[in-house]
């Protein structure tokens, strides 16, 4: 099986070996200067020589000289090296001229070095515009990339550290209250949640259904801390372990709702429903509004404004995010329409 690296280099090389044949094709077929008596092969064959000078310099340029010395502004060099290369380009087609010269029409006029020299080297400027183009487009497609890259890892690494202290503060509790059953669940919830978060974290996709541990072990962990005082319910479909998704992508949507939704002075109710149909996603979380809220811990995680524009970045047009605030309910429905 290929690999999405090889692929890559093959579609490239593709994508080169077209642009070349098509430039080439035009050339040959729209040249009528050509000797009527030539085969087609041999007509190939000499468009092939005058090719290879300006093939030369176009990677010359765009792989090597923008890439060393361009970008790492050692101008002196770069022009050094792109003089020299547009005077070997040119020296070389003007030589190609003069042979076909000699070959096809010495007797009815003279060689003129001088259209020859101008002839190659606006062609030369030609062929440099379109390795200029080429390469910073590609820089720029790099730049995109990492900076988009970087934003995912940003967002991927404000998580608070809230949760930890008091999960540690629960599990303080139940030992004090010699619950040691329930402590060493929480224990063990505990760990997974932090080898999740350290190690799979920085993965850049996790089958579903490790996502959905993950929010099961958060809300077990929430249910001990709330001791019945809130109803909790988390209903899930489908299976996920062959579905990947991006990593800690859902948690902040259940962390808002304990962060909004828990309160000690009215009734207070969180609903989660997943469903996963084939590899589209849907997901719904519901809680009431705390209208009074007292000081409560901070479990916003990377905030759902984040959460968002990491959607954008990594599902661009292809998910639906709608959230509601609406007579004492919030809600936020996800759709994924088609996960990894």
């Amino acid at each position: 099986m290929i690999n999405s690296k090889t692929l890559k280099k093959l579609i490239t090389i593709f994508l080169h070996v077209s642009a070349w044949s098509l430039l080439f094709l035009f050339f040959l077929f729209s040249d009528e200067e050509s000797d009527e008596g030539m085969t087609l092969m041999l007509s190939m064959s000499v468009l092939s020589l005058y090719f290879i000078p300006y093939l030369g310099l176009f990677y010359f340029n765009s792989l090597f000289n923008i890439k060393r010395y361009l970008i790492t502004t050692q101008f002196r060099k770069y022009f050094i090296l792109l003089f020299g290369s547009i005077l070997v380009a040119i020296s070389l087609e003007s030589f190609i001229d003069y042979l076909e010269h000699l070959d096809c029409c010495a007797d009815e006029e003279s060689f003129s070095l001088k259209y020859a020299f101008l002839d190659n080297f606006f062609f030369s400027l030609f062929v440099l515009g379109l390795s200029f183009s080429y390469s910073f487009l590609i820089i720029w497609m790099n730049n995109e990339k990492l900076k988009n890259e970087s934003e995912l890892k940003l967002l991927k690494s404000q998580m608070n550290p809230h949760f930890l202290f008091n999960s540690l503060n629960t599990l303080y509790s139940l030992v004090s209250e010699k619950e040691m059953g329930k402590a060493e669940d929480a224990i063990l919830m505990l760990s997974d949640i932090l080898r999740y978060s350290v190690y799979q974290a920085n993965d850049a996709k996790v089958s579903l259904e490790d996502e959905v541990n993950y929010i099961k072990n958060f809300i077990s962990l929430q249910e001990l801390r709330l001791a019945g005082k809130v109803a909790i319910s988390f209903h899930c479909e489908g299976e996920g372990n062959n579905v990947f998704i991006e990593p800690m992508l859902l948690i902040p949507f259940v962390e808002n709702a304990f962060k909004h939704g828990v309160s000690y002075a009215q009734e207070s109710k969180i609903s989660i429903e997943l469903r996963l149909n084939g590899k589209e996603l849907v997901f719904k979380v519901i809680n009431t509004i705390n209208e009074t809220p007292k000081k409560m811990d901070d479990f916003s995680g990377v905030g759902i404004a984040n959460v968002a524009a990491r959607l954008e970045l990594l599902y661009p047009k292809n998910h639906v995010l709608a959230i509601e605030s609406k007579n004492g309910i919030h809600t936020v429905s996800l759709l994924v329409k088609k996960l990894g």
